[in-house]
């Protein structure tokens, strides 16, 4: 079973305002935040999404994020 599934972003930010929006108007609350990540999750028994800048400080590309 998948637990989470996480997405690198270089604007934290503006994706971290598209997906409060996105997940407000179906009523997914935001599970946690810190400075560089934040993740979302509908119940225990569905996977989480979260968005975070890369640890490295490197852009967003794919393998890094």
């Amino acid at each position: 079973m998948i637990g989470y599934v996480t997405v690198g972003t270089n604007d934290f930010g503006k994706v971290l305002a598209l997906y409060e929006a996105l997940f407000d108007t179906v009523g997914i609350n935001r599970l946690w935040k810190a400075d560089h990540m934040a993740a979302w999750e509908a119940s225990r028994a569905a996977p989480a999404l979260s968005i975070v800048l890369p640890h490295d400080g490197n852009p967003a590309t794919v393998g890094n994020g």
